[in-house]
């Protein structure tokens, strides 16, 4: 009986995996003067909205190029074409220009990045794999959970005590 309860604590103490400031690498390429790495988040990528960074460094020191101008190109599955500046006051770190893309229906995405910086300019691309929309329970399911975990806890206690109360009133001399 034991076996159980430990399961369901140790599960409940295992931690929820963690993401780096910009998401999950999509791209880090060396492109002109530039090495230019682009980061998505949510992971996986799904119908609604997408937050992409970008991190443009020197090629030639590394650098972050901080005053650099990115400009994010998305053409949806269906060959809808949209473009939209990155700024760094959209990123979660001052080292990234970040935009939030709108992604309204799932499939293949293509993603290019121009970066600008003085008289220098690079382009990289990425395919961005989107997904339907997610089920809202399994968002939601761990807090849903929770009351029933509660009882059955509860209920097992009970159980256990009744048990030790039945174990000891039948050991005593009578």
């Amino acid at each position: 009986m034991r076996c159980p309860l430990v399961l369901v604590l140790a599960a409940m103490l295992v931690p929820a995996p963690g993401h780096a400031d910009g998401g999950t690498l999509r791209l880090s390429q060396a492109e002109g003067p530039f090495v230019i790495s682009v980061f998505t988040a949510p992971a996986p990528l799904r119908v609604g909205t997408a937050d992409v960074s970008v991190l443009v460094q020197s090629r030639a020191g590394g650098a972050v190029l901080l005053d650099a101008s990115v400009e994010l190109r998305t053409r949806a599955p269906d060959g809808t074409l949209a473009a939209q500046p990155a700024s760094r006051a959209q990123a979660s770190t001052g080292l990234l220009h970040a935009a939030l893309l709108a992604l309204p229906s799932p499939g293949r995405w293509r993603l290019t990045t121009v970066v600008r910086h003085h008289q220098a300019s690079a382009m990289v691309t990425c395919d961005l794999p989107v997904e339907r929309e997610a089920p809202r329970l399994p968002e939601h399911a761990f807090t849903l959970a929770l009351p029933a975990l509660g009882v059955f806890l509860f209920s097992l206690r009970e159980r256990l005590r009744r048990e030790r109360t039945r174990r000891l009133s039948a050991t005593k001399p009578g």
